[in-house]
This record gives structure tokens, sequence and C-alpha cells, in this order.
């Protein structure tokens, strides 16, 4: 929380915000969650896919990263000139349960097979609605084509293997760690303000 920054630097205890939105002023280390989604439509894009489902998903925080990432996505898709009668969207509402993408996804077949690419804002929310798709006949990639976000371990061993970004946990926190040491060995007021690329992982739910 803001308070809770504001109380630690009036008390000269350095801190560094990851994994929330940026705020002006103050230090932290963020991912960019708009570049790779228009990176994985961009991919959508030049496999032909030219409609498309989104999963928005609103939670009862402040902000999210799924939301930049919904929304990136949105506009990627009108640069590129898909018009808004081919891009479908099911919004996840409140804290999201284990059911709720599996659920959710048949909203997106209602008219019929109308989709023919999926983009969701987590690997998670992405094998759920891999899970609904084959069980009621719809081939991923050959019918739709899927991506999720964060590469976790779930989108290496989904069935099939997801394509999606990979967030690099683990080097996020090596970053975070380096540079917060680094401030409070010389805490001289600098703000440290960076975002990482994250790199796009091309599997089969998308390529076959």
């Amino acid at each position: 929380r803001k308070a809770d920054i504001d109380y630690a630097e009036k008390r000269g205890m350095v801190c560094i915000m990851e994994g929330i939105k940026p705020r002006p002023g103050y230090n932290w280390i963020t991912v960019d969650n708009a570049g790779a989604i228009q990176e994985l439509v961009d991919h959508l894009h030049s496999l032909g896919r030219r409609k498309f489902g989104i999963f928005n998903v609103k939670l009862d925080y402040p902000w999210s990263a799924f939301e930049d990432r919904y929304a990136a996505a949105v506009a990627r898709l009108r640069d590129l000139g898909i018009s808004q009668r081919n891009i479908r969207t099911v919004t996840v509402q409140g804290s999201m349960s284990e059911k709720d993408p599996y659920v959710l996804t048949q909203r997106f077949f209602r008219a019929g097979r109308d989709i023919d690419a999926l983009i969701c804002p987590s690997d998670k929310i992405a094998v759920g609605a891999m899970r609904w798709m084959s069980e009621h006949g719809i081939k991923i990639p050959d019918d739709v084509a899927v991506t999720g976000f964060d590469n976790t371990l779930l989108s290496r061993f989904s069935t099939p293997p997801l394509t999606t970004a990979d967030q690099d946990y683990f080097n996020s926190g090596r970053e975070s760690v380096t540079q917060l040491v680094g401030l409070m060995n010389d805490y001289d007021n600098r703000r440290i303000q960076q975002t990482r690329k994250l790199k796009v992982i091309i599997r089969q739910s998308t390529i076959g």
C-alpha cells in the first residue's frame, strides 16, 4: 500500500515495489505486460487468425496486471484492423476460482465456433479454457490457437503445451534484490524505475 511505502521512506527504509502498478516518485521494477501481449497478438495474426476471443479479468483490487494485458490486446487488434465484431470478450468478475475459466469458455462459442484465436491473461486461465475446448471437440490449434501468460509449469505440461510470455520470476527477484542492496549502500534519493521486457515462448497451442 502507498501508506506503507511512505511510512518506510520517511524512516529511511529503502523499498522497491515489484508486481504492482508503477507510481511516480517511487522505486519500482515492473514487467512490460503490454509489449508481451502485443507480441502474442502479432504472432496469432501472422498465423492468419482473424476472429479473436479475449478473457478480461476484473479482480477485487484497485489495479492488476490483467487490466494492462486486456487493454493492450484490444488496442493491438484494432491497430491490425480487426473489427469489433471479430473481437469477443468474456469477463471474469471478482476473485477468480479454479472453475471460472473452464465454465466461462463456452461463452466464446455460443454462436458457433466463431473465434479462431483465444488470448488469455494467464496460463491458469488458458489451461482451463483448453480443457473445456478439448472436451467439446474443439481442436487446438487447428480450430482455435490459444495463448497464455507467465510461462508457469502449467504451460509446459498442458495439452498441448502452451504459447505464453515468460515472466522469469527468478531473475526478476534477483534484479530486485540487487537494486535494493545498491540503494541501501548509497541511499541519496535516486530512483530505480525499471520495466523488464518479456520473452514470448512459442509452443504447440498455436503452431501445432
